[in-house]
């Protein structure tokens, strides 16, 4: 920091170290409340010194002034700087911090960290103007109603980890359900009951945790855009009403709102969880900030009760309808009214934004939805939806739309108005709706505390759930008793199972035996087949030698018969040639004329008789022959017939043999089919026991992890109130030693801070005298350097035992609160 000589600067940078100072010397209120940070006092002396150069009332660059209060709360030209209560909000701050950029002051080093500091602690504790404003402590955490982007949240869609199950109160049966709520991104149901509101799966009806609400009846439930946050509005009727903000995943309170003095009817967060509007039977809308619980605006426009409260979708209106049948849209920010929509006949007693924005449907006891355009301020579209009046209307993401009314009806509609079905009558006039992220799942409950959840596809599928559940000691105790049967029943199906094992496998080994059986007949057959295969052959074989060799015995005879006839003929001609001979010789005994001719002609008969005997002895020989062969080849066909008839015997048993196998494998293959159906319908009954008996082990063991996860539960839930207790004693002695350590470097400080007050005075005396005191007044600014230096090691010193006990008192405030929340639920 620059000491200047000047008086003014020098009185300017005192202001600036008065803050630490007043700190300093506030320590022994900080077990009790922390030292107020002020803008007169604190911070106008920082922007004075640092940013009133080019932030002033004469020179506003960007439009922004720091010289007063009022203008710095005014911001800039891009709007406001600074956000009560939230420093990611406060672009002021993050570039003095130099967290963004252009860090500020521009091209200079970033100011002291304890100036820093102190412009945080101001934003943090709602920027007090002066020493007469109050502090407002935050009502929510930053960080936990962040809004990352418009749309689905990244991730995992949020659901219930770590809610408490038990019930603070269980009733058999629920009051006229007045609060019911589908998560926009979740399959999540929130139910309002009786000083609690219980949270369900939509998909599996599980009872997933319940958000207790000590403070009354809930009357409204409203999930925030991002499906992290759950808003419920309610009280006491006639005696005071607030809205309570909770996480959906470990059901810890974020803010609470309010403080009216009747029930709250109707309540809703805005698009980034900055706003909660509530109303009710006082006739007036509030709007309220969500981190500071600061009431933003508040109007009085209706002339009834107040019954449904809504942002649109883009956070920029504000909705709100009465008993008297008024509907008015509000601008959100400012409260200032946007458009007075008239046309029902009776009390609206719900409203429902289209996902665009562009238009709200109200349902009103006169019968009628009515659709109204926002960007002409003009009914749209009416229909009659509900004889007798419409109670409740409620819009999915894809905005296809669900009522119900006094006509016990559940009603759909796609997203112009038109019918698109309607869900099973309801026990009595239904009086709240709600339809799921998806669409596929529609929630009614009606006058007699009924709430039924049904499958938008298939009506049939329908579930009920419970508005006061029971208790987690019921639970148990219930749930051991159905496990009692659920074992019984399992035991007796897996003796079902072993059994019908039995007989399977009885089953399965006469099919194997017989199968065997069969494979020995097919071996037989196949060796027979082969057998008389090889006979037929050989039968055939012989038929064919037999045909084959008679062949030749006919050719053998056709060649003797010609050979006879050559034989008979060569005799025939012998004897002609004999009888010559004869005759010749017979001339030559007489009396021949010419004896040698006569002798001739004898020597040549002679010759010719030689040559003829000769011939038929040759023929003869071969006659012989041929008849010799032939007889050969009788023999040899004799010889295969008698084989021939032997292989054919034989041939002829083995296809006799052959028959009666196939005959008797014809029978046990028919019996095989018997086998194989019986085995079927053995397997069929087996595998319909395993089911049967999967299925009991199954809801048994299924039913015994419920148990042992409830009585998790319940052991957690007894134990809660000793661990609430255990936490805040472990904190109070914290804050206790904190405060201890604190003590001496606070009796330091003070010493200090008496030492600089003494040097302040003196300089203030000095700048009065400062012509004739000049040289006086530079020693002595030198000497509250030197006290400044001194002091800043226990200034540090202090500061970082101040972050301990913040931290510690943040912590026990958190646990008080747990605590105080437990003991009001469940009166412990």
């Amino acid at each position: 920091m620059r000491i200047d000589t000047n008086p003014f600067m020098t009185a300017v940078a005192s202001r600036a170290l008065a803050p630490v100072l007043a700190v300093a010397c506030a320590s022994s209120l900080w077990a009790q409340e922390p030292a107020k940070i002020t803008y007169e006092d604190h911070i106008k002396p920082i922007f004075r010194e640092h940013c009133s150069s080019c932030h002033n009332n004469n020179a506003k660059k960007g439009g922004l002034s720091l010289e007063n209060f009022q203008a710095t709360m005014a911001g800039g030209s891009s709007g406001e700087v600074l956000v009560s209560g939230d420093l990611d909000s406060s672009r002021l701050y993050a570039l003095t911090a130099h967290k963004e950029q252009p860090t500020m002051p521009p091209m200079q080093d970033k100011i002291a960290q304890a100036k820093i500091d102190l412009l945080k602690t101001w934003i943090e504790q709602g920027m007090p103007e002066n020493s007469g404003s109050a502090i407002r402590k935050p009502m929510a955490s930053a960080a936990a109603i962040s809004v990352a982007a418009a749309g689905r949240p990244e991730g995992p869609p949020p659901m219930p980890s770590t809610v408490l199950k038990q019930t603070p109160l269980y009733t058999a049966k629920a009051s006229s359900i007045s609060a019911l709520g589908a998560a926009p991104w979740s399959p999540l149901i929130a139910v309002g009951g009786q000083r609690q509101v219980a949270l369900y799966h939509s998909m599996t009806g599980q009872l997933l945790g319940i958000l207790p609400f000590p403070e009354g009846e809930p009357q409204s439930i409203t999930f925030s855009r991002d499906g992290k946050l759950i808003l419920i509005g309610g009280g006491r009727h006639s005696v005071d009403g607030f809205a309570v903000l909770c996480e959906i995943s470990t059901g810890n309170r974020i803010a609470k709102v309010g403080d009216e003095l009747d029930i709250v009817m109707a309540a809703d967060i805005s698009d980034d969880n900055r706003l909660i509007a509530l109303a009710g039977p006082q006739k007036m809308v509030r709007v309220y900030d969500t981190l500071t619980g600061e009431l933003k605006w508040e109007q009085k426009k209706h002339t009834d009760w107040i019954y449904a409260v809504r942002f649109s979708p883009d956070g920029l209106l504000l909705a709100t309808a009465d008993r008297a049948a008024g509907l008015v849209i509000w601008e959100s920010s400012t409260g200032k009214m946007y458009a007075d929509l008239q046309a029902h006949k009776n009390e609206i007693r719900s409203l429902a934004w289209r996902p665009d924005s562009g238009a709200v449907v109200s349902a009103s006891l006169d019968g009628t939805l009515k659709m109204w355009d926002m960007n002409e301020s003009k009914l749209l579209k009416s229909w009659d939806a509900h004889p007798g009046g419409a109670a409740a209307i409620a819009i999915a993401n894809d905005g296809v739309m669900v009522s119900t009314g006094k006509d016990r009806k559940v009603k759909i509609w796609d997203a112009a108005g038109n019918a698109a079905g309607e869900m099973p009558a309801l026990d009595e006039a239904g009086q709240e709706v709600a339809i799921t992220v998806d669409s596929q799942h529609v929630v009614s409950g009606d006058w007699l505390g009924n709430v039924r959840v049904w499958l938008r596809a298939d009506p049939k599928d329908e579930k009920r759930l419970a508005a006061n559940p029971v208790t987690l000691e019921m639970s148990v105790a219930s749930n051991k008793e159905r496990h009692v049967q659920l074992a019984a029943v399992a035991q007796a199906a897996t003796a079902e199972l072993t059994q019908q094992a039995a007989q399977t496998a009885a089953v399965q080994k006469a099919n194997t035996d017989h199968q065997s059986l069969i494979a020995t007949y097919v071996a037989q057959i196949t060796e027979l087949t082969n057998g008389s295969n090889q006979l037929k052959v050989m039968v055939d074989t012989y038929a064919t030698q037999i045909a084959a060799k008679q062949a030749e015995v006919a050719k053998s005879a056709e060649g003797i018969a010609a050979k006879t006839a050559q034989v008979t003929q060569t005799a025939a001609e012998k004897k002609q040639t004999d009888d010559a001979l004869v005759g010749l010789q017979k001339q030559k005994e007489g009396q021949v004329p010419d004896p040698a001719a006569l002798d001739a002609q004898i020597a040549e008969a002679g010759k010719a008789v030689e040559a003829k005997a000769a011939a038929v002895a040759q023929f003869t020989n071969e006659l012989n022959a041929l008849n010799a062969e032939k007889a050969q080849k009788d023999k040899e066909i004799a010889d295969l017939s008698v084989a021939n008839a032997a292989k054919s015997k034989e041939y002829a048993d083995a296809m006799t043999k052959l028959a009666e196998l196939i005959t008797t494998k014809a029978a046990a293959d028919k019996r095989m089919e018997e086998l194989v159906a019986e085995l079927k319908v053995a397997t069929d009954k087996q595998v319909a026991a395993q089911a049967k008996a999967d299925g009991a082990n199954a809801a048994s063991n299924g039913l015994a992890a419920e148990i042992a996860t409830l009585e998790q539960e319940l052991v957690r839930f007894n134990g809660l109130a000793n661990e609430f207790a255990v936490k805040k004693t472990a904190i109070e002695q914290a804050i206790a030693q904190v405060n201890a350590e604190a003590q001496p470097i606070q009796n330091n400080l003070t010493a200090v801070k008496s030492k600089m007050d003494q040097t302040q005075a003196a300089i203030a005396q000095l700048e009065k005298q400062l012509a004739e005191l000049q040289a006086m007044m530079v020693a002595t600014q030198e000497a509250k350097n030197n006290l400044a230096k001194e002091m800043a090691p226990q200034q540090q010193a202090l500061d970082a035992v101040m972050t301990r006990l913040q931290q510690a008192q943040a912590e026990l405030g958190g646990v008080s609160s747990q605590q105080k929340l437990f003991e009001e639920s469940y009166k412990k």
